[in-house]
């Protein structure tokens, strides 16, 4: 690849980032972008990103911005509902690696409440 990315990094970064791991996403969104040993597809890319910026991966936000300027507004609209199907296919998608399961006395465990956000945010990735 032109990175020197191997088909078995691909495989670790997928793994990652269908767990909700925001950098994993990233690393997916640009070995799209650029073919690397996968193929070139903006789409994905821009799919893979759009979902990396709702876990709040800045890089991942600018990226998409800037690939949406290589983009038409039908290859954009196709990119923005093929993450949100992402999203649906897979919730763990917009999940954390860091999200620590928690019950308290006092209310929801941090699972429970990530799992109202998770509701909120989805239907917005499509907008983002």
């Amino acid at each position: 690849g032109v990175w020197g990315i191997t088909p078995e990094q691909i495989a670790e970064w997928k793994e990652a980032a269908e767990k909700g791991d925001p950098a994993a996403q990233l690393n997916i969104g640009f070995a799209y972008a650029n073919g690397d040993s996968v193929p070139e597809d903006y789409a994905m890319a821009y799919a893979w990103w759009n979902i990396a910026s709702a876990n709040g991966e800045a890089t991942a936000k600018l990226s998409k911005k800037d690939l949406a300027e290589r983009m038409t507004k039908e290859q954009i609209a196709e990119a923005q509902k093929l993450s949100r199907e992402m999203g649906e296919a897979n919730p763990k998608l917009l999940d954390s690696n860091y999200v620590i399961e928690t019950e308290t006395e006092e209310g929801p465990s941090l699972g429970e409440i990530w799992e109202q956000i998770k509701k909120k945010l989805l239907p917005l990735l499509p907008a983002s």
